[in-house]
């Protein structure tokens, strides 16, 4: 009996292996013709919609793809959005405009959550992307080339990476609260990048422009940026107030180095070969652990009441380090500058070096426990004198 129970489960098990093979197998005698296929198509795997032509609105929300590079149309945008919630994937393709075609991307008003990545916009005839109008949005690994007026635009607490480009207007404009990372903005014919207040802009390049390198409003920081070779100042928040400025390297512009407004900040930067000042500050500043050399105007200028310490100024064609009153200067170095070494009427210097200069080596009100020597008549010229080191030393 044992047997005859083990016997029957083998065969009920090959017959149920039989019948899963069988059903594995198909039709042994497929119909005539060819063998078509039994994907869906990409738009409906990704729920995304192909653009292959232009102009093109998008009117709803949802995620969208170039199929290829692009032309567009005079008198048209290239691609116009008026939908929030969108994604718009260039998928390594271009936007090209031609002549009298008008913004590669437009948004004509106030839309959330837009996200541009991917592709590149290239000769239109204003903006290559236009998306001022677009909050809490992103544009991303965007290259903007060629376009007449500004490549990038974007709205307020939106951010913009790895982009940019040379263009007609500026290269990158963002409005309030925005941030601005890893980007490249060369060569455009107005400044390299326009930010609002509030405004992080870090690691970008803004070299060769015709007009400012960075530009940023209130209350902003500009991180680990280098500005070269532009023509006015290399990075610029002279009507702005409480921006910081770390890390930064500013070198042969044609203006001033590195600027800032009242109450800002200019910590661990460099100024090098500028045409006016390596570093200037409004009121209430502070540099601090910077270097500037060789610029064409003083070396560092800050207004009333600032703070100025642990620098470093050499061969600047005027000033070394020059303040308002009621500003302190500690543990800074002002050698070999064409004028004097330090210059603050009011002020209080201390524990600096000031050799070599062409004019004073340290002009103040107060000075303590500083060295200065081969300088041009007088080492020190203070009203109170302590504890100095010096050949010359006056106290009127």
């Amino acid at each position: 009996m044992r047997c005859d129970i083990r016997t029957i489960r083998l065969v009920m098990l090959a017959a149920t292996l039989g019948g899963i093979f069988w059903v594995s197998a198909g039709d042994l005698n497929p119909p005539a013709g060819p063998v078509e296929s039994t994907m869906l198509p990409l738009n409906q795997v990704e729920a995304r919609t192909p653009i292959s032509s232009l102009p093109f609105t998008i009117d709803q929300g949802g995620s969208y793809f170039l199929t290829g590079s692009l032309t567009g149309v005079s008198g048209s945008n290239g691609i116009t959005v008026t939908a929030g919630d969108v994604t718009l994937d260039l998928n390594g393709f271009s936007l090209i405009g031609v002549p009298g075609s008008l913004d590669g991307i437009h948004v004509p008003g106030t839309i959330f959550n837009l996200t541009v990545r991917n592709g590149g916009v290239s000769f239109w005839k204003e903006d290559g992307v236009d998306a001022a109008n677009a909050l809490s949005s992103v544009i991303e690994n965007v290259r903007s080339f060629g376009n007449l007026g500004t490549g990038l635009k974007i709205g307020a607490s939106s951010t913009i990476r790895n982009s940019g480009g040379p263009n007609g207007g500026d290269g990158i404009s963002t409005g309030d609260g925005c941030s601005i990372t890893d980007c490249t903005a060369n060569g455009s014919s107005g400044n390299g990048i326009v930010a609002g207040p509030h405004n992080r802009v870090a690691n970008c390049t803004a070299n060769f422009n015709g007009l400012i390198g960075i530009q940023v409003g209130t209350g902003s920081i500009v991180s680990s940026c280098t500005a070269a070779e532009n023509f006015g100042d290399g990075i610029s928040m002279r009507l702005s107030v409480g921006c910081t400025v770390t890390g930064c390297t500013a070198v042969n512009n044609g203006g001033v180095g590195i600027r800032t407004g009242s109450a800002g900040a200019v910590v661990n930067c460099t100024a090098v070969d500028n045409i006016s000042d390596g570093i200037r500050t409004g009121d209430a500043s502070t540099v601090v652990n910077s270097t500037s050399q060789s610029n064409g105007n003083d070396g560092i200028r800050a207004g009333v009441s600032s703070t100025i310490l642990g620098c470093a100024v050499r061969i600047n064609d005027s000033l070394g380090i020059t303040v308002g009153g009621g500003s302190t200067i500690t543990a800074c170095t002002a050698n070999s500058n064409v004028s004097k070494g330090i210059l603050g009427f009011g002020t209080t210097v201390t524990s600096c070096t000031a050799n070599g200069n062409g004019g004073l080596g340290i002009d103040c009100n107060l000075a303590v426990g500083n060295t200065a020597f081969n300088n041009d008549n007088i080492d020190i010229n203070a009203n109170s004198l302590f504890n100095n080191d010096c050949d010359n030393c006056s106290q009127p």
